[in-house]
């Protein structure tokens, strides 16, 4: 009995050193849905600020029907996570990973949640915007009037420069509970980006690799990008949405509901 219970602490010490370094994942974790479409490609993009997630934003190819979805998941929402036995918010999954895993572990979470087959991902620091916009000229966005005299820009503003989009994502005015101006200038990027010449395209993407967490290669990113400038129907999709909300604070959804909303915008 001595011999059993000295083992059991041994395997507890060794679970409980990889929890401190931080959940480890691989490729194989991802729980990948065996019920979606193999046609859809679904890539992950993550926006962090300091230690949590501030945008998170699923792109989704469907190489039958032609459509491009980009779907804008609220960091907000409740997640389980089964390594802590419990829920928190999804802007707080990627931390939990280890060094090489935050972006596999917030992966793995939306698949489980929306049934999903996401198995790349890209994750980017949000102090990297300023370069990365300078180096493609400035992201075309318009902001409101309201905006303009927050940032204190002029009021036919029609393009930011690298310091004017960071301060326009990192801007925060009464309403803004379900606005994500980060989703807005990496769209709208990665909408610049695929609008260039292939070559163009292949130095942009590999700059913007370099400065990123992430397990996509350069010719996938590529592919991404051509696709998202051919696809038929491109269309955003924002979840959760109102009626699939069971609890506002803290946000809680329905599951099912979401999933239902993916399989008629993206699948279909």
């Amino acid at each position: 009995m001595k011999k059993i219970a000295w083992i059991f602490v041994f395997v507890l010490l060794i679970i409980g050193s990889a929890m401190a370094d931080g959940i480890r994942l691989k490729n194989r974790d991802l729980d990948l849905s065996k019920n979606r479409n193999k046609a859809v490609t679904n890539v992950l993009f993550l926006m962090q600020e300091e230690d949590r997630t501030q945008m998170v934003a699923i792109a989704s190819l469907n190489t039958a029907n032609g459509k491009a979805v980009m779907v804008s998941v609220d960091p907000r929402l409740m997640v389980e996570i089964p390594e802590i036995a419990g829920e928190i918010p999804l802007s707080d999954v990627y931390r939990l990973g280890d060094q090489r895993s935050g972006g596999l572990l917030v992966a793995r979470t939306l698949n489980r949640l929306l049934d999903l087959n996401i198995s790349m991902y890209l994750s980017m620091k949000m102090s990297m915007i300023p370069e990365i916009v300078d180096e493609v000229g400035g992201v075309w966005i318009t902001p409101t009037a309201e905006e303009n005299q927050a940032l204190g820009l002029e009021a036919d503003t029609w393009a930011l420069s690298g310091e004017e989009a960071l301060a326009y994502m990192r801007l925060s005015l009464p309403g803004d509970e379900a606005r994500n101006r980060s989703y807005e200038v990496i769209m709208q990027l990665l909408r610049q980006i695929a609008g260039q010449d292939l070559m163009s395209m292949m130095g942009a993407g590999q700059k913007l690799l370099s400065s990123m967490d992430t397990n996509v290669k350069i010719m996938s990113a590529v592919t991404l990008g051509s696709s998202l400038k051919s696809g038929e129907h491109h269309t955003d999709l924002f979840l959760p949405q109102a009626e699939a909300v069971l609890e506002a604070d803290p946000l809680r959804a329905d599951a099912a509901q979401m999933q239902q909303k993916l399989t008629e915008v993206i699948y279909e």
